[in-house]
């Protein structure tokens, strides 16, 4: 599934004539590319990177602690265990953010990942401001099994549609 912010608006006109014959029109308006710019440049600064890069993640063991007040990749294994990801910012810009999670397994046992989630403001194991998931079975592949000694990295865009 492919999302994207897309503003919109509606607007109501009202003509009330002399004779007190009311007239309403209403349709949809065209969202401007500037305001576009304003919105994502607004969240870009407010947050400081759309809030990211807020502390993030740095474990990447498969650690089952997820730390509170921290931002990244979190993954979730098909038992409903989470893990949290190394994560760096890789790339931004106005519209856009890239950030990169990467973990290794060390366990001597196999681990299926079954979804992952990208955030931030950890509290509980939980993000306080979850901006995208991504279930891993959604193209018909399945989970990902990630066996002893493999590392997993996962790349995720998200862009703010100018469209």
């Amino acid at each position: 599934m492919k999302d994207a912010i897309r503003p919109s608006g509606k607007v109501e006109v009202q003509v009330i004539k002399k004779d007190g014959t009311v007239i309403n029109h209403s349709g949809h308006n065209t969202i401007h590319a500037e305001l576009k710019t304003e919105m994502a440049q607004s969240m870009f600064s407010a947050q400081g990177n759309f809030g990211i890069a807020n502390t993030l993640f740095d474990d990447d063991t498969f650690t089952t602690t997820i730390p509170d007040n921290e931002s990244g990749i979190i993954i979730k294994d098909t038992g409903g265990e989470q893990y949290q990801m190394a994560t760096t910012l890789t790339a931004t810009a106005a519209k856009s953010f890239t950030v990169r999670g990467e973990v290794r397994n060390d366990s001597s046992a196999s681990i299926t990942i079954a979804e992952a989630y990208l955030g931030h403001d950890t509290a509980s194991e939980n993000f306080g401001v979850q901006y995208s998931t991504y279930d891993f079975d959604v193209d018909g592949s399945g989970d990902q099994a990630v066996a002893d000694g493999d590392q997993l990295n996962i790349t995720w865009q998200i862009t703010i549609d100018d469209s």
